[in-house]
C-alpha cells in the first residue's frame, strides 16, 4: 500500500447511492456508526472508522460516496471514491435490486487494476432476492458469486459474509509497513543517537526510539545506541561503519557534525512519518522552501499533529523552515518574515 495507514486490515465499501452501504456497516459490526437517513447520498467524502468485526478483529472501515453521484460535486465525490481504493487491502462492492451495471463494472475494472481483493455482496434481498441471471452473470465474467445479504436479518447473513471476508482478506493486510526494514538487511548495524529527552520519564527512552529500536532488531540488526556527545569519539575508536544513522530533530545539525557523510543520516520523526503519512507528499512539498525569497511576503500553513500539549513558536527571522511528519522545527536567522 503506497500511503500511510493504520496497522490494521481496511476494508472498503463501495457501490451506488442508497444501495444500503452504510446499513451493512451498522448491520456488521452490530453498531450505529454510520448515518442511515432516508434519503440517499448522505456519504461524500471516504469516511474511516475503527471498529472490531465478530470473527475478525480491529478493522478500519472505509465508507465510500455512490458511484452513482451527479454534478460537477458528485463527479468529485467520485473521483475521491475510486482513490480509495488504494488505501483498503479488500472491498465489498454492494449492489441491490439485482442491478449491477457500467458503474460497477468499471468500479471492478479499477479493483482489478489494483490488484484489490473484492467481494460482491447483494444488500436488500429481503426486497429482491438475488436473480439467477445476475448470479450467472458475474460467476461467467469474474469468477464469484454474489452474497446474499439483508442489513434487516444481520444475524441470518452475517456467519457468511464474515467468512468470506475472513477468506479473501490478504495476509498482507494484517502486517504493518516496518519503519526501516527497507533500507537494511539482516547483520548490518544502525546507529541511533538519542539525546536524553528532559520531558522522558527518569529512566525511559521516547516511544520513537523505542519503537526503532524494536525495528532494528525486528529485521534481525544491531543498534548502537548512543548520545549526541559520544558519536565521533565511538566510531574513530572501534572502525565501525553504520549502514544508517537515526538521531533526534533537537540535535539533527550537531549529529550532521559528527556523522560521516557517507553513512546516510534521518531523524527519528522522519522515520515514523515515512511509515505513517503520505511521505511523497512531503518531498515534493519540501522544495517549495527554496524559492523563499527575502523580504517576501507569504501565508504559510503549519500542521503541528503531536500527541502530547506542546506549545509551538514560530521566530519572525528564520533562514529555513523544515516540516517533519509530526512536528515542525524552525531554525535559523538573517532572513524577515512577515507572519500574515
Amino acid at each position: 500500500m503506497s500511503k500511510g495507514r493504520d496497522a490494521k486490515p481496511h476494508i472498503g465499501i463501495f457501490g451506488r447511492r442508497n444501495n444500503g452501504k452504510s446499513s451493512l456497516i451498522n448491520a456488521l459490526i452490530g453498531q450505529d456508526i454510520a448515518i442511515v437517513p432516508e434519503v440517499s447520498g448522505t456519504t461524500t467524502d471516504p469516511v474511516k472508522k475503527s471498529v472490531e468485526i465478530e470473527g475478525i478483529g480491529p478493522v478500519i472501515v472505509v465508507d465510500t460516496a455512490g458511484i452513482d453521484d451527479t454534478g460537477n460535486l458528485g463527479m468529485l465525490r467520485i473521483k475521491k471514491t475510486i482513490d480509495a481504493i488504494d488505501r483498503v487491502d479488500l472491498a465489498l462492492l454492494v449492489i441491490a435490486n439485482n442491478t449491477f451495471g457500467k458503474e460497477e463494472e468499471e468500479l471492478v475494472k479499477s479493483f482489478r487494476e489494483n490488484e484489490l481483493p473484492f467481494l460482491i455482496v447483494h444488500n436488500k434481498t429481503d426486497l429482491a432476492i438475488t436473480g439467477e441471471e445476475l448470479k450467472n452473470q458475474i460467476q461467467d465474467v469474474y469468477g464469484l458469486s454474489p452474497i446474499d445479504y439483508s442489513a434487516l436479518e444481520p444475524y441470518k447473513y452475517n456467519p457468511s459474509l464474515i467468512q468470506k471476508i475472513r477468506e479473501t482478506l490478504p495476509d498482507s493486510a494484517y502486517k504493518s509497513r516496518g519503519l526501516i526494514g527497507d533500507l537494511v538487511k539482516a547483520g548490518d548495524i544502525v546507529l541511533l543517537i538519542t539525546p536524553i529527552d528532559t520531558e522522558a520519564p527518569e529512566g525511559r527512552l521516547i516511544l520513537p526510539q523505542q519503537q526503532v529500536i524494536r525495528d532494528v532488531l525486528d529485521n534481525n540488526c544491531t543498534a548502537i545506541v548512543l548520545k549526541e556527545n559520544e558519536v565521533e569519539a565511538f566510531l574513530q575508536r572501534t572502525g565501525i561503519k553504520p549502514v544508517l544513522a537515526i538521531t533526534d530533530s533537537q540535535v539533527f545539525q550537531k549529529a550532521n557534525a559528527a556523522v560521516p557523510k557517507y553513512i546516510p543520516l534521518t531523524s527519528f520523526s522522519i522515520v515514523l512519518a515515512r511509515q505513517k503519512g503520505d511521505f511523497q507528499a512531503y518531498l515534493e512539498g519540501t522544495p517549495k522552501i527554496g524559492e523563499l525569497k527575502d523580504g517576501m511576503l507569504f501565508k504559510f500553513l503549519i500542521c503541528y499533529c503531536c500527541p502530547v500539549p506542546a506549545i509551538v513558536v514560530i521566530p519572525r527571522r528564520i533562514i529555513q523552515i523544515v516540516l517533519f511528519g509530526n512536528q515542525g522545527v524552525a531554525f535559523g536567522h538573517n532572513k524577515l518574515i512577515k507572519v500574515v
